[in-house]
């Protein structure tokens, strides 16, 4: 097997366990992903077999579509379903106030990663010294956010939006930094990536898919660089 697989990952699975999985699906030694979705989320990862695994900084830098449901008025200390409450206010969000605030985060801004992240500290992933108690300080870093919309409003101080991004942008800090500007604090429950660089849900395969027909969901390399001079 050489090439790409465009996997939905399920939500309360991590991405490496996703390659695990599909090492044994496969009987191949090397696979990796390109791209870390959180075991919260959902959506694309690409995985790559054997010398595909080459690619890894060439969709490193790729854009990312993402849908996520924020929650206003309530703050986990992962700032996703997964971890533990540690504030919550009563301040009632509606969409107008949303729409007059969203737009001054479309552009190149700074971004503070969250505590609970793969970014390394040290050598160790931040995550893992979070969940030791162990202090933490992340530098900011530049992003881009090329679109960012409200898409509905799903119940009481709960919205979906749409978020168009560069690489190494977190969802997670970017709901965080919205709530910051209305006033109050979230979490983000759902996140569910829709794209990645030429990668797109549409087209993507769950495990279970893989497993029956293994060879019929491979891309190649041709293929995936078919507009590029060899």
């Amino acid at each position: 097997m050489l090439g790409f697989y465009n996997i939905i990952k399920p939500t309360g699975m991590s991405s490496t366990a996703v390659v695990s999985k599909i090492k044994k699906i496969l009987g191949e030694k090397h696979v990796g992903h390109l791209g870390t979705l959180d075991p919260a989320a959902g959506g694309v990862l690409v995985v790559a077999c054997s010398k595909a695994t080459k690619f890894f900084d060439y969709f490193l830098s790729k854009d990312k579509v993402y849908f996520a449901v924020a929650q206003f008025g309530k703050m986990t200390n992962t700032l996703d379903s997964f971890g533990t409450v540690i504030k919550s206010d009563d301040k009632l969000i509606e969409t107008d106030v949303i729409n007059n605030s969203i737009g001054q985060f479309v552009g190149k801004i700074q971004q503070v990663p969250p505590l609970f992240s793969a970014v390394k500290v040290g050598g160790v992933a931040a995550y893992k010294r979070a969940r030791n108690n162990e202090s933490v300080e992340l530098k900011p870093r530049e992003i881009e956010i090329f679109d960012f919309k409200l898409v509905d409003k799903i119940g009481t101080n709960t919205f979906g939006f749409y978020i168009h991004c560069s690489s190494g942008t977190y969802v997670r800090s970017l709901i965080l930094s919205l709530a910051e500007s209305l006033g109050t604090i979230a979490t983000t429950p759902v996140i569910i990536r829709l794209k990645s660089g030429p990668f797109a849900i549409e087209n993507a395969v769950t495990l279970e898919e893989l497993e029956r027909e293994p060879q019929k969901h491979l891309i190649s390399i041709e293929n995936l660089f078919c507009n590029m001079k060899r």
